[in-house]
């Protein structure tokens, strides 16, 4: 990662390549928030007329 961030390659980071570092994070960050529209469902359960989702997240019961 060093390699990427360390853009006039010295080996260390400035304060300049620190803040174009953190503009990059917070920049893909805002990404993945509006591109995750559906979550992920790790499981599903039946029972008594009930349908329970779990998401990484959250627990969802769809009831009949």
């Amino acid at each position: 990662m060093l390699a990427r961030v360390d853009k006039n390659k010295d080996g260390k980071l400035d304060a300049k390549e620190l803040e174009e570092m953190a503009k990059s994070f917070a920049e893909r960050q805002a990404g993945a928030r509006t591109g995750a529209a559906d979550p992920i469902v790790y499981g599903i359960a039946a029972s008594e007329g009930n349908i329970l989702i779990r998401t990484g997240t959250r627990l969802y019961c769809i009831r009949n």
